[in-house]
């Protein structure tokens, strides 16, 4: 959000020869990147304490990069939408904080009522922890190719999304009076329409 909306450096970017889907899809490999790195300090620390001396748990590093590319592709989704930074402070309220609660970061989802277990289920949070967390258990995971369909549905679909949203915004930046008076102008015309429509009958 601070490089987009405060430092402006991606219109800096931009005045070089890229377009804002090069510089989208910077930020999103970025987002993906800076994950793997996490994962790779976790790991690294899951390790130390003596958990996951499995050669199976080096595959939460591919892992890792797909879910930096689902959430990555939502962060971007949100920075195309958010006015300021406190619309941050909602997402991770309303949608982050009850997707860690539900998806058995903390609880196991068995133990939840089932209205709530359905829930966990679509929630792609769930979905990296039914991969990762067998995986330094050392057992293969069950239904990986389901698991990994639905983080890559759920990371490509913001991924088409905000740049539409991005683009909008910055049009709407550029024309935002004009717009409003093209809006007014047409619900006028719209109204006088309809009260020409009521006098004729």
């Amino acid at each position: 959000f601070s490089r987009m909306h405060v430092q402006r450096t991606w219109e800096a970017i931009i005045n070089a020869p890229l377009s804002l889907d090069d510089v989208m899809l910077a930020e999103w490999l970025w987002a993906a990147t800076k994950s793997v790195m996490s994962v790779l300090a976790i790991l690294a620390v899951v390790l130390l304490l003596g958990f996951g001396h499995s050669w199976l748990a080096i595959w939460v590093l591919p892992l890792g990069f797909t879910v930096g590319l689902t959430f990555g592709g939502f962060g971007l989704v949100m920075n195309s939408l958010a006015p300021g930074y406190d619309f941050f402070t909602y997402f991770f309220t309303l949608v982050l904080t009850p997707m860690l609660l539900l998806s058995g970061v903390f609880f196991p989802v068995e133990q939840m009522p089932a209205a709530l277990r359905g829930v966990a289920q679509v929630l792609p949070l769930s979905h990296a922890i039914d991969i990762a967390r067998p995986l330094l258990s050392g057992r293969v995971p069950d239904g990986i190719p389901l698991h990994i369909a639905v983080l890559l549905g759920y990371a490509f679909a913001p991924e088409q999304t905000q740049g539409r949203v991005t683009r909008f915004r910055a049009w709407l930046g550029r024309n935002g009076r004009r717009a409003g008076v093209m809006l007014a102008a047409a619900i006028g015309a719209l109204l006088v329409l309809r009260g020409v429509i009521t006098l004729l009958n």
